[in-house]
């Protein structure tokens, strides 16, 4: 009984602890049901607001869409223009980097061009001549070459075998245009413009004679300077520059010409240029190389630095108008009459006059040229000159009566090769020897006394044959 009583209790414990949690537990479903049907009731308002919200807002959109559109409009486009400025900018650096590459493509296609376009010269000089072995400067008369001459020239023609040249120039005087045949055939452009300097009374003279350093600026006696020199050359170069763009070209002449192409072209002075000529120390230099650009103008630096400075006058003178007045102006410098003949006169030489008598009588009235080859028949024993009041070689066959007067001949056909210089300086044509006298100069008595030297005075002039038949028909 005691064990029933006690399990009694127990029973209603359990039973009153679970009456009591179904209680609280119906309870607390009675709260969930409240609260959601609060919260149901919370959204259906939420979503009347919302409702309510965007029928207002359709309302206005549907009153107003004009100034709707234009206001978006005005403030979308400063947008817009940020948003293309930005577009704009971001693609900068590219297009720099296209334009400088297309810089330096055009550049170097422009380089390309001016090199395609160059005139490419190749100067060689002409061959020793037999002046050059005496050690006597030829100066504007022809000269021969030698034997070596003639050699160095095949040599030459050999070792350029495989160079092609467009055109070949050449001087005028005869030992230039033997050299150029001979190397580059008959196609040769003779021009004056490539002479020898003219040294005047000093051609045919010795080397030591003819100082290059002294006449820069002041011309030979009876000649021209090396500046007279460097203007006719630079007249020339300008001329191929324009006539012969992208050409190879050749040219066959002589000292002073060669200096002048290093002074235009290499940018040098005429005391250095001759300073380092290959001539002072005997070295025989066949050829040197040239380019002339399209662009680049020759022998014009002077006159585009005057031009410059008379520029520059005329702003001085806005700033203080007082000058004005001062300005000189330019002087007109009047032009040398051009001279109708060439004369040379010698005293005291050292050959017998009555020689020198019978030899102008034997070479007046005839070509320069002419004369000059017959004397050098004279030297061969093929011509003799003729003599009055003796007979010491008897007419025969292919023989006439005279006299081979060998040293006063050799002196004479330098005479006459200085006024054949003279003459085409001048710009004689045809200069035929018109007047040709020789008298008795002073004569020395020599060492002892005893006999008495042989002295003569020679004067010769050439005109040109034109003005000499004008001449006649007045007459």
């Amino acid at each position: 009984m005691g064990k029933q009583g006690s399990e009694q209790p127990r029973e209603l414990n359990s039973r009153l602890k679970n009456n009591k949690m179904a209680n609280v537990i119906d309870e607390i479903k009675e709260n969930i049901e409240e609260g959601e049907e609060a919260a149901e009731e919370i959204l259906k308002k939420g979503e009347e607001v919302i409702e309510e919200i965007v029928e207002k807002a359709e309302e206005k959109l549907r009153k107003k869409p004009d100034e709707k559109t234009s206001k978006d409009v005005s403030k979308e486009e400063p947008e817009t223009e940020e948003k293309i400025v930005e577009i704009k900018k971001e693609p900068e650096k590219p297009k720099e980097d296209k334009k400088v590459e297309a810089v330096t493509e055009v550049k170097t296609e422009s380089k390309e061009g001016k090199e395609e376009n160059k005139v490419k010269i190749i100067y060689f000089v002409h061959g020793t001549t037999t002046d050059n072995e005496k050690g006597v400067s030829t100066g504007q008369s022809q000269g021969e070459l030698s034997e070596l001459g003639v050699k160095q020239s095949k040599e030459l023609k050999d070792k350029i075998k495989g160079k092609k040249f467009d055109v070949v120039f050449s001087s005028d005087l005869k030992r230039a245009v033997d050299s150029a045949k001979i190397i580059f055939g008959d196609n040769v452009i003779q021009d004056k413009r490539l002479r020898e300097c003219n040294y005047g009374d000093l051609n045919q003279a010795k080397e030591e004679k003819v100082k290059y350093e002294e006449h820069i600026d002041e011309s030979f006696p009876d000649g021209e300077s090396l500046k007279d020199v460097e203007k006719r050359i630079g007249e020339f170069l300008n001329e191929i520059r324009e006539k012969y763009e992208g050409k190879n070209v050749a040219v066959v002449a002589h000292k002073a010409p060669q200096l002048a192409f290093e002074v235009l072209l290499n940018k040098k002075t005429w005391e250095q240029a001759i300073k380092e000529d290959w001539r002072k120390e005997g070295k025989w230099q066949p050829s040197w190389n040239y380019e002339i650009t399209p662009e680049e103008k020759i022998g014009q630096k002077t006159e585009t630095k005057k031009e410059e400075k008379k520029e520059e006058k005329p702003k001085e003178d806005e700033k203080t108008p007082e000058k004005k007045e001062t300005i000189k102006e330019p002087v007109k410098i009047k032009e040398k009459p051009k001279k109708t003949e060439a004369l040379i006169s010698v005293e005291n030489l050292p050959i017998s006059t009555k020689h020198s008598a019978a030899i102008c009588k034997y070479i007046k009235n005839k070509k320069i040229e002419h004369a000059i080859s017959d004397l050098e028949q004279v030297l061969k024993f093929k011509k003799s000159v003729p003599m009055k009041g003796e007979v010491p070689h008897r007419k025969g066959e292919g023989v006439m009566s005279g006299r081979f007067p060998k040293k006063a001949v050799l002196r004479f056909i330098i005479l006459l090769k200085s006024l054949s210089a003279n003459s085409n300086h001048h710009g004689i044509e045809g200069p035929i020897i018109v007047e040709a006298i020789s008298n008795i100069g002073s004569r020395p008595y020599g060492r002892f006394g005893w006999i008495r030297k042989k002295r003569t005075h020679v004067r010769l002039i050439a005109k040109s044959k034109k003005a000499e038949e004008k001449k006649e028909v007045k007459g």
